[in-house]
């Protein structure tokens, strides 16, 4: 006869399958928010390539975010305040995430080309192809995590098979 240990009231093989499943849901959580992001991103991509004007932005300010972690560790983000005008419309002002080279390179008052969908003035990219190189990277992130979905629900269903005595697939 097998020694079960109870943990939180379920054997250890249940409550094994029961993590499986679970990480099967937050691994499908997250890869439908991803795939949510990339769509959005690839929408602004398309629009971008359709209908994107190259226009003059200057910096209007500039921005660092520090996250400490723990360990003594910290990240550091960089951002720009853009400002530009396009032609019969109101000034739009947008900030924008850059790495630190970027961030480093640009002072307040330098002028910058950027790309803008002149249907959605608020929709732009530093660098030609931004958007939609990054709408692809995301739909590959999403279809990642549902396959670790897919292997993790596989996988508590094929453990809790071996363990419930007389469970029918």
């Amino acid at each position: 006869m097998k020694a079960y240990v109870e943990i939180l009231g379920f054997r250890s093989e249940v409550a094994r399958h029961v993590a499986w499943a679970i990480m099967a849901v937050i691994l499908c959580l997250f890869a439908g928010f991803v795939f949510a992001m990339s769509v959005n991103a690839g929408r602004d991509g398309r629009l971008l390539a359709a209908e994107g004007v190259a226009i003059e932005a200057v910096v209007i300010d500039k921005d660092t975010t520090t996250r400490h972690r723990r360990r003594h560790t910290s990240t550091s983000y960089y951002y720009l305040l853009l400002s530009y005008t396009p032609p019969g419309m109101a000034r739009v002002e947008v900030k924008e995430s850059v790495s630190r080279g970027r961030y480093e390179a640009m002072d307040v008052g330098d002028r910058m080309t950027i790309r803008y969908a002149p249907s959605q003035p608020r929709v732009h990219e530093l660098d030609p192809g931004e958007k939609a190189g990054s709408a692809r990277f995301q739909s590959w992130m999403a279809v990642g995590a549902a396959l670790g979905a897919l292997g993790s629900a596989v996988w508590a269903r094929r453990l809790w098979r071996k363990t419930v005595p007389g469970d029918v697939a």
